[in-house]
């Protein structure tokens, strides 16, 4: 578990605090916390305020909290001021940011703005420019299938070697190629399903649902190049 930073985000006060203490009560390195999303006009100050009550509610010192950045699907924004203000108020317990925003641009800004906090990208593709920008690696979805991938550029991309560089054609090329043609979840159970030989990865909280039969097919024809660089079976366990 120390190794683990779990996903504790709510939009309730209470139930962030009472997820992440049982994350960090259970050795896990540190709690990954979105904005409450349901208030999207909320003011920073607002913000500040949430992050404040569930650093507070979770009353650890030594806990370790990454904000995570993802405007896409929460509808609001982790802003510098936002950062810059937990910092000082907190400057034990900010640990760093996943922003899944998409942006290369935010992610580097952040991490050049923040270089004492662990800044991760959201993005398999964006890793290795990340990375050469002061970023820390990646928390991503797609890590459940190209782990491989992922280790290899974090490993090499200083040297260029040929392995990093292949790896990370195979990540450009299965997000930007297949994976942005569809529902990302969707697709990244469909296949881990058909590699696993298990249909039961195809099962999804409502309200996502399995792929038609046919947008299934033409995902699995479109990812089988890139998939050849992920070794048989890898990637199920993962998940």
């Amino acid at each position: 578990p120390a190794a683990v930073i779990v996903g504790t985000g709510c939009c309730s006060v209470a139930e962030t605090v009472a997820l992440s203490r049982h994350a960090l009560e259970l050795g896990c390195h540190g709690v990954l916390i979105h904005p409450p999303f349901f208030f999207r006009s909320a003011a920073e100050s607002g913000l500040h305020d949430f992050y404040a009550r569930v650093i507070d509610g979770i009353g650890d010192p030594t806990a370790r909290l990454y904000l995570y950045h993802f405007p896409e699907m929460t509808g609001i924004a982790i802003t510098h001021s936002l950062v810059e203000r937990l910092c000082n108020a907190f400057p034990s317990v900010i640990a760093g940011i996943k922003d899944g925003s998409g942006s290369l641009d935010s992610m580097t800004a952040f991490a050049r703005a923040f270089p004492t906090l662990d800044v991760y990208s959201g993005d398999d593709h964006l890793l290795w420019p990340h990375l050469a920008a002061g970023g820390a690696g990646a928390i991503t979805a797609t890590a459940n299938l190209t782990p491989n991938l992922l280790r290899a550029v974090a490993e090499g991309w200083r040297e260029e070697s040929a392995d990093a560089r292949d790896a990370h054609d195979a990540l450009v090329g299965l997000w930007e190629e297949t994976l942005l043609r569809f529902p990302i979840s969707e697709a990244l159970k469909e296949i881990i399903a058909e590699r696993a030989g298990d249909p039961g990865w195809r099962h999804l909280c409502t309200p996502l649902a399995p792929l038609p039969a046919a947008r299934r097919q033409q995902l699995l024809s479109l990812a089988q190049p890139y998939l050849k660089s992920i070794p048989p079976g890898l990637g199920a366990a993962e998940c």
